[in-house]
């Protein structure tokens, strides 16, 4: 014999199944879109000497661009904000080890040769040449 399929009742509850808690207390939040607020990021372009045009190279963004980010008071999200955080953390570990802002510029625009591998300020353009700057910075 066939069995019968079960056929909702009006008055049977339905329960949600639930998920166990304890499964992800230890896992960290992960923030998934950052904002950088333009607020924020004039407070990073206020510590270097860098130009609107150096920024717009930098984030790979249009000068245009960022003009209207600055006049709208738009906050950068995604790959921009991500570029922000890595070269804000970069501006802050070459200003504890240069003298002044404007020495850690002229550092900057000074090209390296680094074992057979040149760094320069065209360095800052892609994310893996913000690390390597990051890690001769250490090195210093």
């Amino acid at each position: 014999m066939a069995k019968k399929p079960k056929r909702y009742r009006p008055n049977q509850k339905i329960t949600k199944p639930e998920e166990a808690a304890s499964v992800h207390k230890g896992a960290k939040k992960i923030q998934t879109s950052p904002h950088i607020s333009f607020w924020s990021f004039k407070k990073i372009s206020a510590s270097m000497p860098f130009t609107q045009d150096e920024w717009a190279h930098i984030l790979s963004l249009s000068l245009r661009t960022i003009q209207r980010y600055s006049k709208d008071e738009i906050p950068f999200e995604g790959i921009y904000a991500d570029r922000l955080l890595h070269v804000q953390q970069m501006i802050e570990i070459g200003l504890d080890t240069f003298d002044s802002p404007d020495s850690f510029y002229q550092w900057l625009r000074r090209e390296k040769n680094i074992l057979g591998h040149i760094l320069n300020f065209q360095s800052l353009y892609t994310t893996q040449g913000i690390q390597e700057l990051i890690q001769q910075i250490e090195r210093i």
